[in-house]
Order: structure tokens, then sequence, then C-alpha cells
């Protein structure tokens, strides 16, 4: 007798009018299920919500088989009564620094399926006729794009992954050793730098995924700091008004950005479940050639 498979749940975050991945993870996971006959579910959330949700396990008891989440929420490891991976499994596509993004304490539990989240500058080439590459092109443009109601640059400085190229263009860095490092000059210096530039009316802080966004599409930002996630949304509203470069130099030093991974947990201890060898299945077929260009 043929066994019966369960429905697979994955919950995920790729929410918002900007998210455009939640189109190929869609697509990846109608992929699976035609090909092989496991229904694979994703359900979006936002992030709050999916925090919420995951850290809500160890109480509840009621979890997905799978979540796709930033690596730092591999962390939320007693919370969410993850399953251990079996890292070995992926060593023939994963390198063990990738695999690392997603250990607690030298045990895996989760597997990385994307690299990257790097921060670029993402500019109006109707505003700025060439690429604004120092801090001293949008202090010289604040008096001018201000007569026309435009702010020079945006972010949002609500994140701390925003504040991170502030940070480093001081020389600083927030871990030391393995152990939180914000008690520094450079923290004093860059937090006194945002808070003078935003007196100045030179950069402006708004939601990354909503009035960020808006307002740069709307051309009443001249050029945001902002993820390559958010590029094909950008590209399909902006076309020709759309240009990219690298993060600004301030005060001579070159920001820099951090990088992080997204990956796959299992929340629930769903790898002890009987679903584990299709859980496993999929997780393969993430990290297939097939499926990483349907990412790219």
């Amino acid at each position: 007798m043929e066994k019966k498979n369960k429905e697979i749940m994955l919950w995920h975050e790729f929410d918002g009018p900007g998210d455009t991945s939640i189109e190929v993870l869609e697509g990846i996971c109608k992929l699976y299920t035609e090909r092989f006959g496991v229904q694979i579910t994703p359900q979006v959330m936002n992030i709050t919500e999916l925090t919420a949700r995951l850290n809500q396990i160890k109480d509840t008891h009621q979890g997905p088989h799978l979540a796709m989440v930033p690596a730092d929420m591999s962390s939320y490891v007693e919370n969410g009564l993850y399953s251990e991976v079996p890292g070995w499994q992926f060593a023939d596509a994963l390198t063990e620094g990738a695999l690392s993004t997603m250990q607690l304490d030298g045990v895996q539990y989760g597997i990385p399926v994307l690299r990257g989240n790097h921060l670029v500058l993402y500019y109006n080439p109707e505003i700025y006729a060439s690429a604004p590459t120092t801090w001293d092109m949008f202090e010289e443009a604040a008096e001018r794009l201000s007569a026309q109601g435009i702010i020079p640059i945006g972010a949002d400085l609500q994140q701390g992954y925003w504040f991170i190229p502030f940070l480093t263009a001081f020389g600083g860095w927030p871990v030391q050793d393995g152990k939180p490092n914000i008690v520094t000059p450079e923290m004093r210096q860059a937090l006194q730098f945002i808070r003078d530039k935003m007196d100045q009316g030179v950069i402006v802080s708004l939601d990354g995924s909503t009035g960020l966004l808006e307002q740069f599409i709307e051309g009443k930002i001249g050029a945001i700091i902002c993820g390559e996630w958010i590029y094909n949304h950008l590209d399909k509203q902006m076309n020709n008004r759309l240009a990219v470069c690298q993060l600004p130099v301030i005060e001579g030093r070159q920001s820099l950005s951090m990088s992080s991974s997204i990956g796959l947990i299992y929340p629930n201890h769903s790898l002890t479940s009987e679903e584990r060898e299709n859980i496993l299945s999929f997780t393969h077929f993430m990290l297939s050639d097939e499926c990483q260009t349907m990412w790219t």
C-alpha cells in the first residue's frame, strides 16, 4: 500500500510589495510538489509575527516542518524546539564557512540557502547626474534638493543592519573576540554623525519595506541605502530612473556592509517526525543548481 504523504508546511517572511523573493519561493515549492508528489505549502507572514510564532513553539508545540529565516534566527533553538541538522549531508553543496552561519555553539541548526544580503546605494540619475560615492556629494546637493522638496538620502536607521555602514566608516565593528563591542569611540562618532545629518536634513530614516521605497520611487528622495534583495522591485518600478553604486565614503573612509545568509530551520523537532526524509529531500532540492539559478 502506497504511503500517503502529509502536507509539509514552510513559514517565511518574504512579505510586502517589494519582496519579489516570494515569487521564487512559491515557484520552487510548486515545482517540488509537482515533481515529487509531496505537498510543500509556503505560508507568509511579516518578520515580527514569524519571530513571535517561532518563539511560542516551546509552549504551544505547534509549528511548521520548515521555516526560511535570516541566519540570526537560527539562535531561537530553545524556544523554537529546532532539530539539529546533519550538516555533513550538505557538505557537497556548502562550504564549512557557509554552514557555520547557521550554527550555534558548533551545532548545525539550519541550512543556508542564500548568501549575500549586502547593502548598496540606489540613486536616481535624474537627481544625481553622477554616482554619489562620497558623503560630500549629498551635503553639497542638500540646499538645491531641499528647495525642490527632495531629501538627499534615506535609510532605515531603526534597523541595526542599516547602521553598520556608518559604524564601519568610522573604523568600528559591533563584535570583537566573539563578544559585543559597542561602547567605543567609533560608535559614538557614528551616532553623532547620523544625528547631525538628520538635524541638517541631509538624511531621513524611514521604514525599509514601505516608506523608504515608496518615497524613493516617487522621486521624493534622491538616494537610499537598501539591500540588493530589493533591486528587482525597484527596477520594475523605476526603470531608467534607477542606478546602483557602492556605499558612500564618509570622511575619507569607505562604508562597508555586513553580509549574511538566509536558510531553512526545522522547528518543533520536525526532523524526528515521519516526514524527515521529505524535509531533507526538499532541502537538497533548494540547494540544487536548478533552484539556485531560479533565485539568481
